[in-house]
């Protein structure tokens, strides 16, 4: 996978843009998968008119094709896509204040959904999906992509001063009370200001923070009390409590999966 900063434009919004080339041969070909959540929002377009076909659950055999370009999350629990029509893709992952400033609706109507791009309409989208699937090149799609983007750019409000402090001060672990009190609102007024830019309560986003943290470890060798230490949980029960919420899985499971990235998961194969 091709994974590219965004155009100065774009960086208040996107925070990575990818490409990836998947061709058949796939080990997880034919299969399905579990995307486990991280609370950021993200765009991806299926090049060549595939359909992004996601299941209600394991013991779902259809599943519902949404479209060829989605926009997905927030995710805060994970979600079970098909894998059986690989192909070449590109996607953006946002930061907070896309929703309003890349689509025109609050970060709370995107909350584990997917939406068609078309749901968002812009007359330039289809044209430039064109010519992503006319491109050979990964850097020239990640260009076509980006191009779409600034096309899309709104002149918005940016983030709350404090919303934006927070965001940084939640990555690093700080405790919630703590910023509520810096902030200088009540926590009722606190709370509101977050949940509309982010869509999600701070206490929600710094878990699903504190979780991404653990899945960068959780591939390793570290005895799992201590990624619980690390990565900010009182205890190794704590860890476990919170992986099944967001995963399904208990983090021994996870390490064991045949993962081919960090979120995603094969899913075992319906009988």
């Amino acid at each position: 996978m091709l994974v590219r900063p965004t155009l100065p434009a774009l960086r208040g919004v996107v925070e990575a843009l990818w490409a990836a080339d998947t061709v058949p041969g796939n080990r997880h070909r034919a299969g399905r998968e579990f995307v486990l959540p991280d609370g950021r929002m993200h765009l991806a377009i299926r090049l060549g008119a595939r359909p992004l076909r996601l299941y209600a659950g394991r013991d779902d055999s259809r599943g519902l094709a949404i479209a060829d370009t989605v926009v997905a999350g927030p995710y805060t629990r994970a979600y079970l896509k098909d894998l059986s029509d690989p192909g070449p893709s590109v996607g953006a992952i946002f930061r907070v204040g896309a929703a309003q400033a890349l689509f025109g609706c609050e970060p709370a109507e995107l909350i584990d959904r997917h939406w068609p791009l078309a749901q968002f309409g812009s007359a330039a989208d289809e044209t430039l999906r064109d010519r992503l699937n006319s491109e050979i090149s990964p850097l020239r799609r990640l260009q076509c992509l980006q191009e779409l983007l600034a096309g899309r750019l709104r002149r918005v409000h940016g983030l709350h001063p404090q919303v934006a402090h927070s965001l940084q001060e939640l990555r690093r672990g700080a405790p919630i009370a703590d910023l509520v009190a810096a902030s200088g609102y009540s926590h009722r007024r606190f709370l509101d200001l977050f949940r509309r830019a982010a869509g999600m309560s701070p206490k929600r986003y710094a878990r699903l923070v504190r979780f991404r943290r653990v899945l960068a470890m959780a591939g390793g060798d570290l005895a799992w009390t201590e990624v619980a230490l690390v990565g900010g949980y009182s205890d190794q029960a704590h860890l476990i409590r919170e992986f099944r919420e967001f995963s399904g899985l208990t983090p021994q499971a996870y390490r064991h999966a045949a993962r081919s990235h960090r979120r995603h998961v094969p899913a075992p194969a319906m009988r």
